[in-house]
């Protein structure tokens, strides 16, 4: 990798906070990239002490959008958007739909569509957002790869937290 000019992010040591949160972050020197890493027990169910942590302090005024799949609304996403409310942070849910395949199994694979994004753009916009938002994604692969694309298409540099 060195021939073709790339360098591997920097490895740095993690720390846990007087909250009892592990964080860590990784970055490289030449591009722009920094992403935080925080781990803790129990974190969904406490988020109303984590929250204003999870989420950073340029989106603690801002709209943010929480936004799941079917089966993670169901475990986790009110319980987290109680939190995150009673944090003080103001966080709207948005659910991607799940569809059962041929075995019963579901899945938000078929979701990964244009009418998909359409509708969660169009929601996002309709109820108001700011370059100081954040787009959370509670999930798997799928929100996630959502969440990237709808962060990167509503404002360059728009916060984007994974809950995984």
């Amino acid at each position: 990798m060195a021939a073709l000019g790339l360098t591997q992010p920097l490895i740095t040591e993690g720390k846990t906070d007087a909250k009892g949160l592990y964080r860590n972050t990784f970055a490289r020197a030449a591009r722009p990239l920094d992403s935080k890493i925080m781990v803790s027990n129990g974190i969904f169910a406490n988020m109303s002490r984590f929250g204003r942590s999870v989420i950073p302090e340029k989106c603690h005024e801002a709209s943010n959008y929480l936004v799941t799949d079917e089966v993670c609304d169901g475990l986790f996403a009110d319980t987290l958007l109680t939190g995150f409310r009673a944090a003080g942070l103001s966080v709207s849910k948005l659910v991607v739909p799940s569809v059962a395949d041929e075995s019963g199994e579901y899945s938000t694979e078929p979701s990964k569509n244009r009418g998909v994004f359409d509708t969660l753009i169009d929601e996002i916009l309709e109820q108001g957002i700011s370059k100081n938002s954040c787009i959370i994604s509670l999930g798997g692969g799928v929100v996630n790869n959502i969440c990237g694309v709808i962060a990167s298409t509503l404002y360059r540099g728009i916060t984007l937290v994974h809950l995984t």
